[in-house]
């Protein structure tokens, strides 16, 4: 397990642009936690020229495996980013000291919570489509980026749900998904 260090700072001490591909794969601590991760990534500067392209890369690399286990690990994915960047936030906005080994373990309470729930419900899910919905615009994300959309709902009454994933370019084209029943 990763030890808490004195120093960890968000900037490596100003040495290098804070940049996403930094602040969530590349900066030091935040590949201390990669490296400490169920996930089975190890984000460097050989395999990360963008956030967006790395995690295109880790869905083709889930994808290989079966569909329980390839879910697992783009959530375990997932929420180890998450947590990062809840970590990385805290740091800048609260002055709470960057801890890998906090993240790590944060994650992997988060995962879980989540298998918990997923994994105690088995029932098919049910449309209700009664109730008044607001249009939501979806909004391109700039050039060269990915945008991941996530959503999720369950349903007290039956005591199920799901959770889906969709990527996309700045074209609007579809590149990825996942849907899982809770």
């Amino acid at each position: 397990m990763v030890a808490p260090q004195e120093g960890w700072r968000i900037h490596n001490q100003n040495k290098e642009e804070e940049t996403s591909e930094h602040s969530l794969l590349l900066c030091e601590w935040t590949r201390a936690v990669w490296f400490g991760s169920q996930s089975q990534c190890t984000p460097t500067n050989r395999n990360v020229r963008s956030v967006g392209e790395w995690l295109q890369q880790m869905y083709i690399n889930c994808k290989k495996a079966s569909k329980a286990k390839a879910d697992q690990n783009w959530s375990r994915i997932c929420i180890t980013m998450w947590t990062i960047w809840k970590a990385r936030n805290n740091h800048v906005y609260n002055s709470i000291e960057l801890n890998p080994e906090s993240t790590i373990n944060h994650a992997r309470r988060i995962e879980l919570e989540y298998n918990n729930q997923t994994n105690d419900h088995s029932y098919k899910v049910r449309v209700d489509n009664r109730g008044s919905t607001t249009p939501i615009k979806w909004r391109p994300p700039p050039q060269s980026w990915l945008k991941i959309n996530s959503d999720t709902s369950f349903s007290k009454g039956t005591k199920s749900g799901s959770t889906t994933s969709v990527i996309r370019d700045h074209r609007e084209k579809i590149l990825g998904g996942s849907a899982t029943e809770i």
